[in-house]
């Protein structure tokens, strides 16, 4: 028998929530031995009706945030290991559907020599707007609904209940931050963590979310960035399948993590980026760009399925996005300055301005897509935006140069396209400036967009296409004035 203890918060029964959160405590309940489930925090409604159903689950109550008056996920940890009968728990969310998988991981873990140690892993959204059942209950099955494996969501961890946290801030349950700070400090403590995506599948069912944030939770959120401190504003985070120390082999077996099982997991949810030409096509775009950024998130997953489109005309003709947005079930913000459709904003886009702009509308730190094509300040706008980390960039550049050459119109926040062939950057120049942010170069198209993905999101040897691999064009010479940048081995510069 390996007997364990499953803990979680619950919204209220209500609405779609009320299948989606009995769903995913009927899987638990399915689990062979039976966990202990603690339901922990206010009794929302419904959840004294669904733990009368059960006779697995209690309800505790936990300590508030008495700065903001909200459960902490110190106390919800805390209370959940000093009241479980068990020597191994669980954190999970109250949306995700659990199988076998589960306990049968847990049995390799309680027999492993590891004394510490968190495990975690990456869930496959599906979408499922009906109650399970004994016939229906099956992985397979389920994710034939749309199911798509999620980039970075991390909605369970697995660790020994004598694991200390005495030491995690009063994070804001449900609310972003504290799941990369655990992560992190894992690490920080040299305690191994430990990927599970490619044995344990874990379904999240999919449900409305506003993208409209209210003033009280934008306050939550940068509440738990405040405590998270240094450890979250450095970036340090590069998700599980990058951070791990350990996974499990193809036998089932926990094992120290190679540099090669970060890029061909087992179940090879990461394939290579390379040879993006085969998979170009044009649904919106102007040329190939379309299947190009299909195929990186293929390789690379989505996290929100979010993008920012700047130059969007009407969102629709020579569209980087309309595509994602259309197609693929992807939503975001349309901007342009002087747009041809409801659905694209008027902003008047400079470096001054674009982080206020996207803080204006609410974009997240973190998102999973930016098309920049302004025929004209791109690369400023693009060095200018350090409030913001999108995973892809595809951004406008202009062809007339040599790979050798790193040059860019010069600074004008007004400056207006004539027409002609004075406009943008060299794509060396956005080069060194994408690695300046941590960014490869990993494809172009022939109409001189240029791709870059997050380095940490590709294997080292996708980091480093030589430049002569992009290019096909003539090189003319110019009379009006462009700008060197990055001259040598200097990386700072200024607008001129």
């Amino acid at each position: 028998m390996c007997k364990f203890t499953i803990f979680t918060t619950c919204r209220p029964f209500i609405g779609e929530y009320k299948i989606i959160q009995e769903n995913a405590i009927y899987s638990w309940s399915k689990l062979i031995p039976k966990p202990e489930i603690f339901i922990m925090g206010y009794i929302e409604e419904g959840v004294k009706e669904i733990a009368n159903k059960y006779d697995n689950i209690r309800i505790l109550d936990v300590e508030y945030n008495k700065k903001i008056n909200q459960p902490s996920m110190k106390s919800i940890f805390n209370i959940a290991q000093k009241e479980s009968k068990n020597d191994i728990v669980c954190y999970t969310n109250s949306d995700i559907i659990h199988f076998q998988c589960l306990v049968d991981i847990i049995k390799k873990l309680k027999k492993s020599d590891l004394n510490e140690y968190l495990a975690v892993g990456t869930r496959y959204d599906v979408d499922i707007d009906f109650k399970l059942n004994e016939k229906n209950l099956n992985f397979e099955k389920l994710v034939t609904y749309n199911g798509t494996l999620h980039g970075s969501g991390i909605d369970y961890f697995i660790f020994p209940r004598t694991l200390d946290w005495s030491h995690m801030p009063n994070f804001i349950v449900s609310k972003t931050t504290w799941d990369i700070w655990i992560c992190l400090d894992i690490l920080k403590r040299n305690i191994p963590l430990i990927d599970t995506t490619n044995v344990i599948n874990v379904i999240h069912q999919n449900h409305s979310k506003s993208n409209k944030k209210t003033e009280e939770s934008i306050k939550y959120i940068d509440y738990n960035v405040f405590l998270a401190g240094k450890i979250f504003h450095r970036g340090m985070y590069k998700g599980i399948e990058k951070e791990a120390t350990h996974c499990f082999d193809k036998n089932k077996n926990i094992k120290k993590r190679t540099i090669d099982d970060m890029y061909n997991k087992i179940n090879e949810t990461h394939s290579s980026i390379f040879e993006l030409n085969k998979y170009g096509k044009k649904v919106y775009s102007q040329s190939t760009e379309d299947g190009a950024i299909e195929r990186i998130f293929q390789c690379i997953g989505t996290t929100n399925k979010y993008f920012v489109d700047i130059g969007a005309y009407d969102g629709l003709k020579d569209s980087n996005t309309a595509n994602l947005r259309i197609n693929n079930n992807w939503n975001g913000l349309l901007l342009d300055s002087d747009p041809q459709s409801d659905i694209v904003k008027k902003e008047f886009i400079t470096s001054e301005n674009i982080n206020n702009i996207l803080k204006k509308y609410n974009v997240q730190y973190s998102f999973d897509f930016l098309s920049i094509d302004i025929n004209g300040n791109d690369f400023w706008i693009w060095k200018a935006l350090n409030k913001f980390s999108p995973r892809v960039v595809v951004i406008e550049f202009n062809p007339n140069f040599s790979p050798d050459e790193s040059k860019t119109i010069p600074y004008n926040p007004n400056f207006k396209w004539d027409k002609t062939e004075y406009y943008g950057a060299s794509l060396k120049a956005l080069r060194i400036l994408g690695e300046s942010k941590q960014y490869s170069l990993v494809y172009t198209t022939d109409v001189t967009n240029a791709f870059f993905v997050l380095s940490h999101l590709l294997h080292p040897d996708e980091r480093n296409i030589p430049m002569e691999n992009f290019f096909t064009h003539k090189f003319p010479s110019y009379k009006r004035k462009f700008v060197d940048v990055f001259k040598g081995n200097d990386t700072s510069y200024n607008h001129s």
